[in-house]
């Protein structure tokens, strides 16, 4: 009997060593799954910050472009309205000229009265 209490002993022993060994490597893939990890993560948030930052950039650009275009089509419009000003400008002037020269027709003589019956018709 003596002998199998010893065996017993022995069986306890090796299970208890087993045990502690399977431990130990149970800490050891666990320390190196987590190393893993947190080199994955950090290699995903490199790429992340890459990829934000070329959209970004991007973005910017596009910004920058579309603007440049609206504020293009702007400046076209009011350089055309100032061209037009001018234009009504010279009409007014030509017209306040035409109407200070047609005023007291009988005190200006025959070429007066000629050119406002000319215009009198078209």
């Amino acid at each position: 009997m003596r002998k199998f209490w010893r065996e017993l002993d022995r069986v306890s022993v090796a299970v208890t060593e087993l045990t502690q060994r399977s431990r130990e490597q149970q800490e050891a893939l666990r320390a190196i799954i987590e190393q893993r990890l947190d080199s994955m993560r950090a290699d995903n948030t490199e790429k992340l910050e890459n990829i934000r930052q070329t959209v970004d950039e991007k973005l910017q650009s596009t910004l920058n472009e579309r603007l440049g275009a609206s504020f293009q089509v702007v400046s076209d419009w009011l350089e055309k309205v100032h061209r037009s000003m001018g234009e009504m400008q010279t009409l007014a002037n030509g017209v306040g000229d035409l109407k200070r020269l047609l005023t007291n027709v009988k005190a200006r003589g025959i070429g007066t009265r000629s050119i406002w019956v000319i215009c009198s018709k078209t």
